[in-house]
């Protein structure tokens, strides 16, 4: 997921896109690479909790 938000911001430039849908783009993907590590910390903290 981080070689896309290398080029996401020239890709966006090039393509002319609004500022305000790139922020959107951007906060979309931050939280789909997020996803992975709190799933990961959520089955450990379940795991030692029993």
């Amino acid at each position: 997921m981080q070689i896309v938000r290398t080029f996401a911001p020239i890709v966006a430039g090039i393509g002319a896109m609004n500022y305000r849908t790139f922020i959107s783009f951007n906060l979309i993907i931050i939280v789909v690479s997020l996803l992975p590590s709190v799933f990961h910390i959520y089955q450990e903290y379940k795991s030692n909790r029993s």
